[in-house]
């Protein structure tokens, strides 16, 4: 009886843990972390010098992005995009002639990638 309390204990102990284990490392579970190369970053900077953004919010949290005016001089409605989980953004600088007649803001997550702030 006492070798069957044994293993249950040992089995119980692992269960807590892993499950111990497991809630503290979530959050980086859940949200990867994309990595953009400095070489790509300087790459962008060297392209969009002018759209890139650095902004502080009113909590402190600092936001890396950038603004892409629509062509022509005409006002035109703004499409603000925040990258998602793991998402580089930065894909999308390339693709602006997906979205003729919109302005674009495109911000990245904080804590989804990690920039050169």
């Amino acid at each position: 009886m006492s070798f069957i309390t044994s293993i249950l204990t040992i089995i119980l102990a692992v269960t807590i843990l892993l499950s111990a284990q497991l809630y503290f490392m979530q959050d980086g579970m859940i949200f990867l972390g994309a990595k953009l190369s400095s070489q790509t970053l300087a790459e962008l900077r060297s392209r969009f010098a002018d759209s890139e953004l650095r902004l502080t919010s009113a909590d402190g949290t600092k936001l890396h992005g950038w603004y892409l005016q629509a062509k022509g001089n005409q006002p035109a409605p703004l499409l603000i995009y925040f990258g998602g989980n793991a998402e580089d953004i930065t894909h999308m600088l390339f693709e602006q002639h997906h979205f003729q007649g919109y302005s674009l803001l495109l911000i990245i997550v904080p804590q989804t990638v990690k920039t050169i702030i």
